[in-house]
């Protein structure tokens, strides 16, 4: 009941001392249980679990689809919301998702998402036509796509342009034993920059600014 008072304005609750009234429910519930429904992925699961905190947990990252679709549809910003709400690292997927044969590449993505649930990362699958905004955001270009962006909760970011199906399994496991380097943001590198006041980039700050003693 607490955690019904807490979450009411998010959720709708109810309990029942039946099981025959939860679909599926005198075949499948065999003591105390708590059974969430979503409209999405296996549609219902269950956790035995009563502490408060842990339920919360439970309800948090149950309601939230396994990969969640960016797209125009309105009945997905909810999700959307909330993927870039959750404490967990992001890992998102931008491709046109109107191409042929993009089927192999979001179904593998989601394969790699469920290998790594409850790992402390989250994944979205973005469609082209509504990234814009987010491609000004990180930086990157329509020419890059299928590309994959990884955010940490510091502000880190992670990219793979131009990705293969096969390739998203791979870069994910990089990135989690700590063997992807971070990406900054960058203009291209000037092909002339010998200026007294030189055009510093994120591809040159380093050696430019870290690494020649000049400030």
């Amino acid at each position: 009941m607490a955690l019904a008072e807490k979450l009411r304005s998010d959720y709708e609750f109810g309990h029942t001392l039946d099981a025959k009234h939860l679909p599926r429910g005198e075949s499948s519930v065999t003591g105390p249980v708590v059974r969430l429904f979503k409209p999405f992925d296996e549609l219902f699961v269950d956790f035995k679990d009563f502490n408060v905190e842990a339920l919360e947990k439970f309800v948090a990252e149950s309601s939230m689809p396994l990969v969640t679709l960016f797209n125009k549809d309105p009945s997905n910003h909810p999700f959307v919301i909330k993927f870039y709400n959750s404490p967990n690292a992001k890992a998102m997927l931008f491709a046109n998702l109107s191409v042929e044969g993009i089927d192999s590449l979001t179904s593998k993505y989601r394969e790699v998402a469920e290998q790594y649930k409850g790992q402390g990362i989250g994944f979205l699958l973005g469609d082209l036509e509504a990234s814009q905004a987010a491609f000004q955001y990180f930086g990157v270009q329509e020419s890059q796509v299928p590309l994959i962006i990884i955010q940490n909760n510091d502000g880190k970011k992670y990219l793979k342009p131009n990705l293969q199906a096969n390739d998203i399994a791979p870069f994910v496991k990089d990135y989690k034993e700590g063997k992807v380097p971070p990406y900054l943001k960058s203009e291209p590198i000037p092909e002339e920059n010998k200026e007294p006041v030189k055009v510093v980039v994120a591809d040159t700050l380093e050696d430019m600014v870290f690494k020649s003693g000049k400030n």
